[in-house]
């Protein structure tokens, strides 16, 4: 979970040998449209990071987007 003083983004990761496969948001609780970083879990599937673009006018909900995805790599490497 990413989160942030303008709100929270949970997502859902996709691993497949060490390959993130498919990134959904799973509970997008911002302040701001959920619209504005839509477009991030394929960013995420391309560049195999959670180092995205920042999307302009939505800077909270793309730092929160990018947490998210850490926290769940993190997570799914120490499984």
């Amino acid at each position: 979970m990413g989160s942030n003083r303008r709100g929270s983004i949970q997502i859902a990761l996709k691993i497949n040998e060490d390959k993130i496969i498919d990134v959904e948001i799973s509970n997008y609780g911002m302040h701001y449209s959920e619209n504005d970083i839509l477009n991030l879990p394929n960013e995420v599937v391309n560049v195999q990071s959670s180092q995205v673009r920042n999307v302009s006018g939505a800077t909270y909900s793309t730092q929160a987007f990018k947490d998210a995805v850490q926290d769940a790599l993190l997570k799914a490497r120490n499984i």
